[in-house]
């Protein structure tokens, strides 16, 4: 066996002892090695530091981290419209889960094509659990991008408008981390908990990897998490924004269970419903801030099915129809109200429309209201 320089045999034990060449034995001195460690100990906390800064800054900076369901929205909304003149006339639809689910936006845009001969960009902007000031400042945030809106359908779900202890309904569902500083001003005008938001916004810079692990990991590898965690919603639906409802197994054996949650969610809020002053507020001030830009709005009540209707009180359904009657004659602008307009069986839950039913509500939608105020308006 070949010994390389160095490598001598030990004792009986047989243990080997790498050794250097004679005269080139250097051992530290323990004033060394304490400065070796110091310099190791200062590099890892100015790494960490510069990671958890850069971080902090990321998410500030980049809505891809700080709020991916709006950047997947925009991104998709860019590439339908890239690269088209400006004679396309360009729709949006705002608007909850119902409008995630029922909108069949690339159909509604292949049939005004097919019906016009002229080019159209329809789009779906439905975000589960938001509501009107939610919308509102997503369309905000894209105007202000010099984006255009033609026509908006913005969709009623009177549940989100309702007055309630607490504050808007909608804000139980927010979060602190979505909004631009700026932002925060005009969500505290609409009653939202801004105040309590700040705190936990100067804590997330305290342990920014910590707040945003979830958002991290939905980006980078969402199928470690569960799907409730993955914040990566808005990246399944189609490019026109469609979300349908995937699991379509034993729709009817699953139902009435899902009929019964929708009922535990609504029927209170609906018991006594009065309109909320600051959804009622964010309304008419988006109507009235979108005028200059000349866009058409149309409001929408989602189609909804026989059991959810029994949801409304027939005091409160008269309160919730007056109340629309007054802001459409007040703001000059149309409601479509599409409540009966589908079946039990169109609805996974009373009023989420199922794909199939999407597709048939869509397809009625564009020919009997689209397609007519397109072809006027041109």
């Amino acid at each position: 066996m070949r010994l390389y320089p160095g490598l001598i045999l030990g004792r009986k034990w047989g243990r080997l002892l790498l050794l250097s060449q004679p005269g080139s034995v250097h051992l530290q001195r323990p004033e060394q090695r304490r400065e070796r460690a110091r310099r190791a100990v200062l590099l890892g906390l100015v790494t960490y530091l510069g990671l958890h800064v850069a971080l902090a800054l990321a998410a500030v900076w980049s809505r891809w981290l700080r709020d991916p369901v709006y950047a997947d929205k925009e991104r998709k909304w860019r590439q339908l419209t890239a690269g088209q003149s400006v004679a396309t006339q360009r729709l949006i639809f705002l608007g909850t889960s119902r409008v995630a689910n029922g909108f069949a936006a690339g159909e509604a845009q292949r049939r005004l094509q097919q019906l016009t001969g002229r080019p159209y960009v329809v789009f779906n902007w439905g975000v589960p659990a938001s509501g009107p000031v939610t919308q509102s400042l997503h369309l905000r945030r894209l105007l202000a991008t010099g984006q255009r809106v033609d026509v908006l359908l913005w969709e009623i779900f009177p549940p989100l408008l309702a007055e309630v202890p607490g504050g808007p309904v909608e804000a139980r569902f927010s979060e602190p981390w979505p909004w631009d500083q700026s932002e925060l001003v005009l969500l505290e005008h609409y009653d939202f908990p801004v105040a309590a938001w700040q705190r936990q916004r100067r804590q997330a810079w305290l342990a920014p990897w910590w707040t945003w692990r979830f958002r991290l990991l939905g980006r980078l590898a969402p199928s470690w998490l569960p799907h409730q965690l993955r914040y990566d919603w808005s990246r399944g639906p189609d490019p026109w924004g469609w979300s349908p409802i995937v699991d379509t197994t034993q729709v009817a054996q699953r139902r009435p269970a899902r009929i019964e949650r929708a009922r535990q969610e609504y029927a209170s809020v609906l018991q006594q419903w009065r309109p909320a002053a600051p959804a009622e507020s964010c309304l008419r001030e988006l109507l009235a801030w979108l005028r200059p830009y000349q866009t058409t709005v149309i409001l929408v009540w989602m189609p909804e099915g026989p059991t959810f209707q029994t949801l409304y009180p027939p005091a409160a359904r008269q309160r919730i129809e007056q109340w629309l009657q007054q802001l459409c004659e007040r703001e000059k602008v149309q409601l479509i109200d599409c409540r009966y307009w589908m079946t039990e069986d169109d609805f996974v839950d009373g009023h989420h429309l199922l794909p199939e039913g999407a597709i048939r509500w869509t397809r009625r939608l564009t020919d009997t209201v689209l397609h007519p105020l397109l072809v006027q308006d041109n």
